[in-house]
């Protein structure tokens, strides 16, 4: 297969591919500043696989399509995590830093760079990207994308919104390291339509590109959307506005209606980092056919539910996991269906509802938060013997980590939170702390988690620290609001 940043540049050269504040390239400026980088890696850098932090930027983008036009395998990291947290994924990757390299420099890499007939050709099943992901343990999963997987994500998406002889913009505000922000740069060059990305979500802008008509498509997750909304005002979305895909967590139905009453048609979808992205959807105008379901599946993929849980089979579900072939070997039934293990439902009209994602992940303004790995960092504070996170309930967030810890001595609730802030991102950091003498538990003695979970809702408010004798409130430390950044 060829190169599809080369034959978008061969099909549309001159049209606007991305846009960032008031600079925009077209698609042959994008596919000669990646080949740049294409010719710099192919010399400088023989590994077969790179690591690129993933901020939401032109450079993000340029590195992508420059590995993957040199025939790299790119792992998209968080650029919010710490350098602890980077340091075991980029190892894992066989690689000694992430991209871009401190020795990059465009001006020394000015010289005009043509479509080189020797760059590798794509096939459908090589290794694309890696994204990491977690189970049930917290520990990071690496999950393999092939360009068949994309394609077929990409495919599957236009027929679910409807083909385009003219394709409307894009706007790229959630994370290009999140699998729904890698896929929509991956529909732009299939699509051959202009990218809006915004380095950081404002709801003032995604609303300017969207009002004017400048773009007609987002994706965003619920707090996404409720700040969308706040800033929207007594203003109506225009007609321009072809679809508002809206995934991430648990959606308030009064959120989508909310949406719907000033002219936002929101598509409600179902999807996984292990599928590319989508998995099931509402077509356009048939929410109301179901209202309380996630969507039906997409194109050229089929569901079903074995015990409660989803299964599915699809040319979406990623190739592999990286160094864990056992696990990804576990995830497959004998005749050939992927596990998803969320518990869902399947209606006459094949409507699928998913009711519970099957780990106890937490997802907090569209971020992953993974309890284990905060319990973890927690447990390194002097004093804290144990520590359980779970997520509780936020009207800002969706939802928030929490955390019960048990100590017998006294905690310092500012050097906690510092300790934290130097080891954590800063959205996974809990914005309740419940400190105890033992742990809840249930008679197998495993920690009481609806109990943690109830407790943590009950006692204090967001930010506070509430220090306690079983579970009879003594202390409570300062409020604090931060933000998570």
């Amino acid at each position: 297969m060829h190169n599809w940043l080369l034959r978008r540049a061969q099909l549309t050269p001159e049209q606007i591919a991305l846009v960032e504040g008031v600079r925009s390239w077209t698609w042959a400026d994008v596919a000669e500043l990646a080949q740049r980088r294409a010719s710099w890696l192919h010399t400088q850098y023989p590994a077969p696989r790179v690591a690129l932090q993933a901020t939401n930027s032109v450079e993000t983008v340029l590195w992508l399509w420059g590995a993957l036009t040199a025939g790299k395998t790119v792992a998209l990291l968080n650029p919010r995590l710490s350098d602890g947290e980077l340091a075991p994924l980029v190892s894992r990757m066989g690689v000694e830093a992430a991209l871009p390299p401190l020795t990059w420099s465009e001006s020394t890499h000015s010289a005009k760079s043509k479509v080189n007939p020797e760059w590798p050709t794509w096939e459908l099943d090589d290794h694309a990207t890696i994204m990491f992901t977690s189970g049930t343990t917290g520990a990071p999963k690496a999950v393999i994308h092939s360009f068949g997987n994309h394609w077929a994500s990409a495919t599957a998406s236009a027929l679910n919104l409807g083909i385009e002889r003219d394709p409307a913009a894009w706007v790229c505000a959630v994370p290009l390291c999140h699998v729904s922000g890698l896929s929509m740069l991956i529909k732009s060059v299939l699509y051959g339509s202009t990218l809006h990305l915004l380095p950081r979500f404002d709801a003032g802008i995604a609303n300017r590109l969207l009002l004017t008509g400048e773009a007609g498509y987002i994706s965003v997750v619920p707090t996404m959307l409720k700040a969308m909304l706040k800033d929207l005002g007594h203003r109506q979305y225009p007609g321009s506005l072809r679809a508002l895909l809206l995934g991430g967590s648990d959606v308030d139905p009064t959120l989508i209606a909310a949406a719907e009453a000033v002219g936002a048609p929101v598509i409600y979808s179902y999807g996984m980092t292990e599928t590319a992205s989508q998995i099931v959807a509402f077509p356009p105008g048939r929410r109301q056919e179901a209202p309380g379901a996630s969507g039906l599946p997409l194109f050229s993929t089929e569901v079903r539910v074995r015990d409660e849980r989803l299964e599915v089979r699809s040319p979406t579900v990623c190739v592999g996991f990286l160094d864990d072939p056992c696990a990804y070997a576990a995830a497959w039934t004998q005749d050939g269906w992927f596990r998803t293990n969320d518990v869902a439902t399947i209606d006459a009209h094949g409507f699928v509802t998913v009711h519970a994602r099957s780990t106890e992940l937490i997802i907090s303004g569209g971020e992953n938060v993974y309890p284990s790995e905060v319990a973890a960092v927690l447990r390194t504070f002097p004093g804290v013997t144990e520590a359980v996170v779970v997520g509780i309930p936020d009207d800002r967030w969706g939802h928030v980590p929490a955390a019960m810890m048990a100590s017998r001595e006294v905690v310092d609730v500012d050097r906690l939170h510092r300790h934290c802030q130097a080891r954590m991102a800063g959205f996974k950091v809990p914005r309740k702390l419940l400190l105890v003498d033992e742990l809840p538990r249930l008679v197998s003695g495993k920690p009481d988690l609806l109990r943690i979970q109830r407790e943590l809702s009950v006692h204090a408010d967001v930010g506070q620290l509430v220090a306690m004798t079983g579970l009879d409130v003594r202390m409570i430390a300062p409020d604090t609001d931060e933000d998570f950044d």
